[in-house]
């Protein structure tokens, strides 16, 4: 019951608790940044919905035509086979693009960084921990902090304890200043 007394002695101790708490600096991707991948994302959306029903509407087609002229013949049938491996690969291609697209807004919509003197953590509030592993999310301590690497994708925070990674966000120049601040023991490398 401590806590709760010191918390109702007045504005002192409030005071008091916001000078020792850990204060986080969050990073997010801008929202033009937002804006443009879900415009992508959208786009797509709406070229892969008439790409299916340009395949659609093309396999229909070639087969009425087909039996309006008796064509069962030996040699279409070896390239009804083809067009279908050609559709179904166009298919999975296509599928690729649309969940690296969705992929991606998921990362820029949900991406959080926050940074303490005490702590990174990377968060993503739309997958939670669901995909860990996948979206980088975690904490680090400072003091574990041993190296920064950035790639095109995304930067890398190397730790005692383990990885952290986040795509670019907004102010990525003072979050690495803030980061090199606080982990007296972080290098860059290139």
């Amino acid at each position: 019951m401590e806590p709760l007394d010191t918390a109702l002695d007045g504005p002192a101790s409030l005071d008091a608790y916001f000078n020792q708490s850990d204060h986080f600096s969050v990073y997010t991707h801008s929202v033009k940044s937002r804006v443009m991948v879900l415009g992508v994302f959208v786009a797509y959306l709406f070229c892969f919905v008439l790409f299916l029903n340009w395949l659609r509407n093309f396999f229909g087609n070639l087969f009425e035509n087909q039996r309006a002229l008796g064509m069962m013949a030996q040699g279409s049938e070896l390239n009804n086979f083809a067009l279908y491996a050609l559709a179904i690969a166009a298919v999975l291609v296509a599928l690729a693009f649309f969940f690296y697209l969705f992929w991606g807004v998921v990362d820029v919509w949900g991406l959080q960084v926050c940074c303490s003197k005490r702590e990174l953590r990377v968060q993503n509030t739309i997958t939670g921990w669901s995909f860990a592993r996948l979206t980088g999310v975690g904490s680090v301590l400072m003091e574990d902090v041993a190296e920064i690497k950035g790639t095109k994708l995304f930067t890398y925070v190397h730790a005692k304890s383990g990885i952290v990674r986040f795509s670019p966000v907004d102010h990525l120049d003072r979050l690495i200043e803030t980061i090199l601040t606080n982990a007296k023991d972080a290098r860059i490398v290139h």
